[in-house]
């Protein structure tokens, strides 16, 4: 997979982080402990699961439709959990949907893998042409 794809995947995680260092310095004053909570463990929270999945996928050597899918799954698992923040928070005021993340991310990327693999396996080939009559079949209709 190309480093572009690579990048611009881990990009969201750091959309989300910048996001959450805006509502951050709402609340409280700027301070380096605050920055480094928010920022880098915030980041590498976010960015976790797409990070396991490219190690996994260059060990392994997965094909670029793998690569794919499994950093598709992780986005999606941020993007489904974040948008928990669209609606009532938890009484005692800590973020209880992000104990999903992780695992819910997971199971997208086992499942988007695997369909993605069962799809390459049956799919027909087709390298763009036509299919030409075999010689006997041809012959046979003069």
């Amino acid at each position: 997979m190309r480093r572009k794809a690579v990048v611009a995947y881990l990009g969201l995680p750091a959309l989300l982080t910048l996001g959450t260092l805006v509502v951050a310095l709402q609340r409280e004053p700027f301070g380096l402990q605050m920055f480094a909570a928010v920022v880098i463990g915030g980041y590498f929270f976010y960015a976790a699961p797409h990070l396991l999945w490219v190690v996994l996928a260059a060990l392994a050597k997965f094909s670029n439709a793998l690569w794919h899918a499994g950093l598709i799954a992780a986005s999606i698992a941020m993007l489904a959990i974040a948008a928990f923040w669209l609606f009532p928070g938890d009484p005692s005021g800590l973020p209880m949907q992000w104990l999903l993340y992780w695992p819910l991310a997971v199971i997208l990327q086992i499942v988007l893998a695997g369909l993605t693999a069962l799809y390459k396996r049956t799919r027909v080939p087709n390298n763009g042409m036509q299919p030409t009559p075999k010689s006997g079949a041809a012959d046979a209709g003069r």
